[in-house]
């Protein structure tokens, strides 16, 4: 019968949050599947904390999940935990010709030229090909420009003291082939950026 929802059944596992089960079953973690979560199993909000073996309810055939991505975590068995106290940056540098990378606390500086900006990033382990990783910028000055991920290209728009999140994937391996192209900054001012990449 047409306008009915059904429900399936899943089981929250270690570290997992809101975001990470609209990724795993729906494909996407848009403001409609987080919402959908929150309304289906009666939750405060998107950021209530979940624990481990909880069970909640996920729709079945919605209409605003990405099945591809959903039945790719599926096929896989990839269940995101992001939840988790500490946050293991995979980046091992990321490089400018007049920039500086701060490892303690993922921040790279450098002082903007007059023309477009690259950054290469290179990790601390080879991720082999289509796995799926949130890319996490913020930086205290505007920034757009595009993400090479293994021969994928992201866009990336960032306000002032803003934090991005991507979900990004690639079919190649990767290691060393992530560049940050970024178009013309303001000449002669200090940008910090914070780059984290995460596995998903």
């Amino acid at each position: 019968m047409a306008g009915i929802i059904t429900y399936d059944n899943i089981v929250i596992q270690q570290g997992q949050c809101l975001m990470d089960i609209a990724l795993q079953y729906y494909g996407t973690a848009d403001p409609q599947a987080l919402i959908a979560l929150v309304q289906d199993n009666a939750l405060d909000s998107v950021t209530t904390k979940l624990t481990a073996g909880q069970t909640l309810q996920i729709r079945n055939n919605a209409e605003f999940s990405n099945t591809k991505i959903a039945n790719y975590y599926r096929a896989n068995n990839i269940n995101p935990a992001t939840a988790t106290n500490e946050l293991i940056n995979l980046i091992a540098t990321a490089s400018h010709y007049a920039g500086t990378w701060n490892s303690d606390n993922n921040i790279l500086s450098f002082i903007a030229g007059y023309g477009a900006e690259e950054i290469a990033i290179t990790l601390k382990e080879v991720l082999s090909a289509n796995t799926y990783c949130r890319f996490i910028v913020s930086s205290n000055n505007p920034i757009n420009g595009t993400i090479n991920w293994g021969g994928s290209i992201y866009p990336l728009n960032v306000n002032t003291n803003e934090q991005v999140t991507l979900t990004v994937v690639a079919s190649l391996e990767i290691n060393n082939n992530i560049t940050l192209n970024l178009g013309y900054l303001n000449p002669g001012i200090t940008y910090n950026l914070k780059l984290i990449i995460t596995k998903a």
